[in-house]
């Protein structure tokens, strides 16, 4: 008998199933879906400290957070308590840190002496160069809320997709957003009044 050359057919088949149980056990460990939805959530927090860090610094300046009392902000461009508009929901506006962007005066008036961070006594885009917008770019539940409470205390909000444990331990009220800030109630004591705040 000769030298064999080549593999059997079992040889192959043992050598495809070994293949097959390896990209499963991959996928299962390296789910993408998993892996792109804590890359999203590791941008939200990022995105809410890097603006709660700015928004600190304009009130240890300013003695006063930025935006009008008792209003909140959404990065989809409405506003609480009377829902108008106060941005443009384009790219280039969005993130303006100018009075334009999401956090801003509403489209229909401009800025006023109630718009504070936008007018002459400070700028907050002296503070950021841009506004953080959800990674899935404002879409279903996919906002930042930034809400002024008392001209000094203030709150972000995000909904995280997978870290439920940081949302359940952000020292907030809600287990279903992370909140950072240094007013971390809700929006208000009637939740009726928050119903823009809240939905999408």
């Amino acid at each position: 008998m000769g030298e064999r050359k080549g593999v059997t057919l079992i040889e192959f088949l043992i050598a495809i199933a070994i293949l097959a149980i390896i990209s499963v056990v991959g996928l299962l460990i390296l789910n993408p879906a998993t892996y792109m939805a804590k890359r999203r959530d590791a941008q939200r927090v990022d995105d809410l400290n890097v603006l709660q860090t700015a928004i600190n610094a304009y009130i240890a300046d300013h003695n006063a957070a930025p935006g009008r009392l008792k209003t909140a902000y959404r990065s989809d461009c409405r506003i609480w308590p009377n829902g108008y508009t106060n941005c443009n929901t384009t790219a280039s506006d969005i993130q303006k840190t100018d009075g334009k962007g999401w956090i801003g005066c509403p489209v229909s008036s401009g800025c006023n002496s109630s718009d504070e961070g936008f007018g002459s006594s400070g700028k907050l885009s002296d503070y950021i160069s841009q506004l953080g917008i959800d990674p899935k770019k404002n879409s279903g539940n996919n906002i930042y809320l930034y809400y002024n409470v008392d001209g000094i205390k203030y709150k972000i909000d995000a909904k995280l997709e997978v870290n439920k444990s940081l949302m359940a331990n952000d020292g907030g009220v809600s287990l279903t957003t992370y909140e950072v800030g240094t007013y971390k109630n809700s929006c208000s004591a009637s939740s009726s009044s928050c119903s823009l705040w809240e939905s999408t």
